[in-house]
């Protein structure tokens, strides 16, 4: 998925505009607009060219691309994302320590239908 930060868009006063590749369930789109009240659309494209595509649409109307893949003069926004998803990953284990259960082992997975909140495993070996 090709997402903007979402979230608080009201309270700030801005527009979230949401591409999505050819697959996606039309129930996530709809949950993202439920939620986020943001403009969601799923393309005809794969996921790389919804990428470039979401580029391009903010291109033409000067938007502020929000994407965490990374190429060549894209790389500050996309370093700020994986920073929040290392954060995260930290303080989960900061929550597991509490209930003495340290994992050993992160395992992260990048899905475009679930998102990174959906694809970390954090095992212990015994």
């Amino acid at each position: 998925m090709v997402e903007v930060s979402l979230g608080h868009q009201d309270y700030l006063d801005v527009k979230a505009h949401v591409y999505m590749p050819y697959g996606t369930a039309e129930v996530r789109a709809e949950a993202i607009r439920k939620v986020d009240h943001a403009k969601v659309e799923i393309t005809d494209l794969s996921y790389d060219d919804t990428v470039k595509y979401a580029l391009e649409m903010s291109k033409k109307y000067g938007w502020i691309l929000i994407q965490d893949t990374s190429w060549d003069g894209y790389e500050k926004i996309p370093t700020w994302i994986i920073q929040g998803y290392l954060t995260i990953a930290y303080e989960i284990t900061e929550e597991l320590e509490k209930l003495n259960v340290i994992p050993t082992h992160i395992f992260t997975g990048r899905s475009w239908f679930n998102g990174w909140r959906n694809d970390c495993i954090f095992c212990r070996t015994l």
